[in-house]
């Protein structure tokens, strides 16, 4: 909980269960500050799952012209990419449920 403190001056009023901190420091974290951690793990998840969408798209495109091979190539790669998006959608949840943010 925050108080103010006069006119221009926040004050924390405890802390926050889960990690010990402030609860200025989630406030002011939540309103005002980017947490750099949770926008670089969002530039990972984008970025992985574009990378499985044009996998998919790709996949979709050589079916029934491309050989046996060829193909289960791509449903590997395919599906690897799909693990790796999962992975980084997993790791922004995590992030965001831990610090609040």
């Amino acid at each position: 909980m925050i108080r103010l403190v006069g006119e221009t001056r926040l004050e924390p009023v405890g802390f926050a269960p889960s990690c010990g901190l402030p609860a200025s420091f989630h406030f002011l974290q939540n309103s005002y500050m980017k947490c750099e951690e949770k926008v670089r793990l969002t530039a990972e998840f984008e970025a992985a799952t574009t990378k499985f969408s044009e996998a998919v798209i790709e996949l979709r495109q050589k079916m029934g012209t491309s050989s046996k091979e060829a193909y289960d190539r791509l449903t590997r790669a395919a599906n690897e990419d799909r693990l790796k998006s999962e992975q980084a959608r997993l790791a922004l949840e995590q992030h965001i449920a831990a610090h609040r943010c």
